[in-house]
C-alpha cells in the first residue's frame, strides 16, 4: 500500500508508513473531503490521531500555512516525523508551518484547545479539527463527542471519520450536530460539521 499527496505543491509525493498495521484515511474520502475545501489558505488544521501525516500534509499542500500534526503512538509517531522531513526536503517552507506533537490526543484538546482557538484568531485563520482514531476505539470517540458537546458553542470546523460497521452511524453525531454533511465510501464515513 502506498499513500501519495492528491494535490498543490507536494503533489504525487509518496508517504512512509509505519511497519505495524495502520489504516489511512481512504483515498476517495480525502478525495472528497479536499474537493471541498480546494484551498485551504484560510486554516489553522490540526490532525488528531494523525498517522502517516497524510490529511494534514495534504492540507498542506493545498496552501494552509499552519499544520499541526498529533499522534500518540511511538512508532507511528516515528514514521510521522520521517514524512515531514520528506515534505521538507521538497518544500522548505513546511518546517516553520507544519508542527508533529506527540501526544494523547484527548489530552492534548483539553489542554490547548483555547490557545489553538486564539492562535487562529490572531493569523486570521479557521480552526480545522481533523478527528481519525482507529475505528475500533469506541472509548476515544466517546470522549471526543462528549469534548465536542463541551465546545458546542465554539467556532470551529470539525470531521469526524468513522465506520459504520467498527464504530458507529452517522446518526450518533446527527442528533448533537444536525447541520453536518456525510461523505461515503463504503462503510467508511467522514462527517463534516461547519461553523454556523
Amino acid at each position: 500500500m502506498t499513500i501519495q499527496i492528491f494535490a498543490g505543491r507536494a503533489k504525487g509525493l509518496s508517504l512512509f508508513l509505519p511497519k505495524h498495521e495502520i489504516r489511512p484515511t481512504a483515498v476517495t474520502l480525502r478525495r472528497k473531503l479536499f474537493d471541498r475545501f480546494q484551498d485551504m489558505q484560510a486554516f489553522l488544521f490540526v490532525d488528531i490521531c494523525s498517522g502517516t501525516g497524510a490529511m494534514g500534509i495534504e492540507a498542506f499542500s493545498r496552501g494552509c500555512q499552519d499544520v499541526i500534526l498529533v499522534e500518540k503512538d511511538r512508532t507511528v509517531f516515528s514514521t510521522l516525523l520521517k514524512n515531514l522531513q520528506l515534505v521538507t526536503g521538497k518544500i522548505p517552507e513546511a518546517q516553520a508551518q507544519m508542527q508533529a506533537v506527540k501526544a494523547d490526543c484527548m489530552d492534548y484538546l483539553q489542554n490547548n484547545f483555547k490557545q489553538l482557538e486564539s492562535r487562529a484568531l490572531r493569523s486570521n485563520k479557521n480552526l480545522f479539527l481533523y478527528f481519525d482514531p482507529p475505528y475500533e476505539m469506541a472509548q476515544l470517540y466517546q470522549a471526543f463527542f462528549d469534548w465536542l458537546k463541551q465546545h458546542r458553542d465554539s467556532q470551529f470546523y470539525f470531521a469526524i471519520e468513522a465506520d459504520t460497521q467498527k464504530s458507529f452511524a452517522p446518526e450518533r453525531i446527527e442528533q448533537f450536530f444536525p447541520s453536518g454533511k456525510v461523505y461515503w465510501q463504503s462503510s467508511h464515513f467522514i462527517y463534516l460539521v461547519e461553523p454556523k
